[in-house]
């Protein structure tokens, strides 16, 4: 129990800046708990669809944009940034699928996953969040794509969405860092219910570090 209302509040915390509302708001308290309760969910049908094979999976994948898959095609990335939204353990193997066997597989690297020392500050929500990425000196020439797996309704079948980042980090970081922060924002955004982050992305709850909220309670 204690376990679930710590994972709650930390759910509590990153949905307020999704939301836009203070950590204690009903609206808030009501997501997380949907998050919550959708985690098992999407555990299971993330093991069901993983058991299919090749060809059985690839049947259950819908694109979501064609141009970005054809120019991730033609310029395979080097690696793949995310975030645990749905079902991002299979995005590796799915995107694989899809861009053939031309080349070593991109690496899949989790924005949200424990943030390495020093973290990287993103934009997201109005707020730096701390994600984890790769010192500059590893991204530099690297190739990145963010891209998420998520279940559409029915949780049988997937979405694949896939953004090619522009630049390279190393050397227009300011740029590549917007692109990435606008890109994961909109994936969560879009699927908030599949957001599986288990930990804090910031240090404090929305209502104590956007200057909206701050000014309104002085």
């Amino acid at each position: 129990m204690d376990e679930i209302r710590s994972q709650e509040a930390i759910l509590r915390l990153n949905l307020s800046y999704v939301l836009h509302e203070p950590s204690t708001s009903p609206a808030v308290g009501a997501l997380a708990r949907q998050v919550l309760s959708n985690w098992r969910r999407i555990a299971a049908a993330t093991r069901r669809l993983g058991s299919l094979d090749d060809l059985a999976l690839l049947t259950r994948v819908v694109v979501r944009n064609y141009r970005s898959l054809w120019a991730a095609q033609a310029q395979p990335p080097d690696m793949l940034l995310t975030v645990r939204l749905g079902a991002w353990p299979l995005l590796e193997r799915v995107v694989g699928l899809h861009l053939g066997e031309q080349r070593s597989p991109a690496q899949l690297h989790l924005l949200d996953g424990q943030p390495a020392s020093p973290s990287w500050d993103l934009p997201l929500f109005r707020a730096p969040a701390r994600v984890s990425l790769p010192p500059v000196e590893q991204l530099a020439g690297q190739r990145a794509c963010f891209a998420t797996l998520v279940f559409r309704p029915g949780w049988r079948t997937l979405l694949l969405d896939l953004t090619p980042l522009a630049g390279d980090p190393a050397e227009e970081r300011e740029p590549w860092v917007a692109s990435l922060g606008t890109a994961a924002e909109a994936a969560i955004r879009g699927f908030t219910d599949q957001w599986l982050c288990a930990h804090a992305l910031w240090e404090a709850p929305a209502e104590r570090a956007l200057p909206e909220f701050v000014a309104d309670r002085s």
